[in-house]
């Protein structure tokens, strides 16, 4: 991307892959010595190794020989986490900049479900009705016995992320783990996400006010 400004040269393609400057080096030379005068941006989410490539012709500006060519090429890393090209993704760059807006812990549709969760379960962190409805509350049977469940789209792509079922009887003291929680089984839907079905270890005869949530 070119921030043209006062520029008075011929800019071709800018914002593509493929960028030509020409103009008298009276003024390309303040434009290329400016900090952000042309900067370069990978596709939204791109993880991998780009190469970028510089040639200039002087179009025989001075000096013998006729139009004198050179060439050269640096290549870049971009290394992105999940959680990052996601963000990436839902998000403009000035909402990138606001974590207020596009942070972990924010709501941005403002449906109850964090842009953390909406991550975790595969949401649209930007449709209130996409998001909270993929997190569905059944009962799962066994020996005989009822047990309150949940079921939810689960993040597998990223080991970094944790979502833990916990359950309570009053509300307030919510409890995980083992001793308190069973996955009864996944469903694979595909690379990025499973579907488990996680039940509480009390069954609604025993106690038949549990909540279960997401952390």
């Amino acid at each position: 991307f070119v921030s043209e400004g006062d520029f008075a040269g011929t800019v071709t393609g800018d914002g593509t892959n493929s960028v030509t400057l020409t103009a008298p080096l009276a003024d390309l030379n303040p434009l290329l010595s400016t900090f952000a005068g042309l900067t370069y941006r990978s596709d939204a989410a791109f993880t991998g190794t780009e190469t970028i490539m510089v040639s200039v012709d002087d179009l025989g500006n001075t000096g013998p020989g006729g139009p004198l060519t050179a060439a050269a090429s640096s290549t870049l890393e971009i290394d992105l986490t999940p959680w990052q090209e996601w963000r990436l993704l839902n998000f403009s760059g000035s909402q990138l900049a606001d974590l207020g807006i596009s942070g972990f812990n924010a709501d941005a549709d403002f449906d109850g479900l964090p842009n953390g969760g909406e991550y975790g379960v595969g949401g649209d962190p930007w449709d209130p009705l996409d998001g909270p409805d993929k997190i569905v509350i059944t009962y799962s049977d066994s020996g005989g016995l009822s047990y309150p469940a949940l079921t939810y789209p689960r993040r597998i792509s990223d080991p970094d992320l944790t979502i833990t079922p916990e359950v309570a009887t009053n509300i307030l003291n919510w409890s995980s783990g083992p001793a308190f929680t069973f996955e009864t089984g996944a469903t694979p839907i595909d690379p990025d996400f499973d579907q488990p079905t996680i039940r509480s270890l009390w069954d609604v005869t025993t106690d038949s006010r549990q909540q279960l949530r997401l952390q």
